[in-house]
């Protein structure tokens, strides 16, 4: 319920409040789990006790999926970092499907679980696994607000970020430690990467990206050529030219909305 009402979708829309607190105290009869939770309203809090008692009953509570939308920045002083501040929009985790949809399962049937919360410094315990370290972050997507067509330069953010995966995948393959032994894991990674291996079915609905969107991926960086060659044409050639860049094959619709739907993600080699 705190997700679904509090959690910015594609539409940029979530529920409004006066007082910050109601995030978690508007939603505790609506739960039949919040009696529970034992969280009581007490409006004489500050808000940054609120969210940190109620992000550590939930994670305790194993609901540790809830990491996945403690983000930054934050505007609430005093807030750990594994708290979710409810008082600004959350961008919803990119790698969330939906509710019957779960086609990842790094962890197998094994769950995630709080081992214990420091009150006094606020730290919280979790037995995990190492899987590697970053090594490298890039730059932050941020897609274009709109494309004009006598802007050459509007497809160049995208052209960035695919550039920047492109990069840390030749900097993995000359490392030679062994960690792809197959450079076709490498070449798939170029195209699964920028749209964080999600592409449209035929419903419309999101899948695990298939070798449509290897293809699709060629269609983009074309696309990019030719809006770069745009000023060296002549004004009668203008008008052709702008309805054949206006025209996107249903591949290349998806993966362009998907890349656009990492916005202010950062590609990272580790």
């Amino acid at each position: 319920i705190l997700k679904y009402c509090n959690v910015v979708d594609s539409s940029g829309t979530r529920l409004e409040v006066i007082d910050p607190r109601d995030r978690i105290y508007g939603f505790l009869g609506l739960t039949k789990e919040g009696d529970a939770f034992g969280i009581r309203p007490n409006y004489s809090d500050p808000v940054a006790k609120v969210y940190t008692n109620a992000a550590r009953v939930l994670l305790t509570s194993g609901k540790v999926d809830l990491l996945c939308i403690s983000q930054f920045p934050k505007s609430v002083a005093d807030l750990p970092t594994w708290a979710p501040d409810w008082s600004v929009p959350i961008q919803n985790p990119y790698a969330y499907f939906s509710p019957n949809s779960s086609p990842f399962s790094a962890s197998g049937n094994k769950s995630a679980f709080v081992i214990c919360t420091d009150d006094s410094n606020g730290f919280i315990t979790l037995r995990g696994t190492t899987v590697d370290e970053v090594a490298v972050i890039g730059s932050a997507w941020v897609p274009p607000v709109e494309i004009r067509p006598n802007d050459r330069t509007c497809e160049e953010p995208r052209s960035k970020f695919l550039a920047d995966i492109d990069q840390f995948c030749d900097e993995a393959s000359y490392m030679g430690n062994g960690a792809y032994p197959d450079p076709r894991i490498l070449e798939e990674a170029r195209w699964r990467t920028p749209i964080g291996d999600k592409e449209f079915d035929d419903r419309g609905t999101a899948r695990r990206a298939t070798e449509q969107s290897c293809d699709a991926r060629q269609d983009v960086l074309r696309r990019i050529e030719m809006w770069r060659e745009i000023h060296s044409l002549s004004p009668p050639q203008l008008g052709p030219f702008l309805e054949m860049t206006g025209q996107l094959r249903e591949g290349e619709y998806s993966y362009r909305h998907f890349m656009d739907s990492m916005s202010k993600r950062r590609p990272f080699r580790s």
